[in-house]
């Protein structure tokens, strides 16, 4: 029973660092995939799906850059 004891004290302590560093990696991870999938332009953003990945896989210059970093 000690030990159960000993573990929930542990864990209450390590749960407030636990929450901001899991808040500093997974909001902006969020954000970023939000992103990708909407056209930003000033102050105004637009949900277009998949264009933005459709475009950057049909760009010329970005196959040679996967190509140049995977050889």
């Amino acid at each position: 029973m000690r030990n159960r004891q000993k573990f929930t004290e542990i864990s209450l302590f390590l749960l407030p660092a636990g929450l901001i560093i899991g808040f500093i990696y997974l909001f902006p991870l969020i954000k970023v995939i939000q992103y990708s999938f909407m056209r930003i332009s000033g102050n105004s953003a637009k949900f277009i799906g998949f264009s933005n990945y459709i475009n950057i896989f049909n760009d010329p210059r970005f196959i040679a850059g996967l190509k140049n970093n995977f050889i």
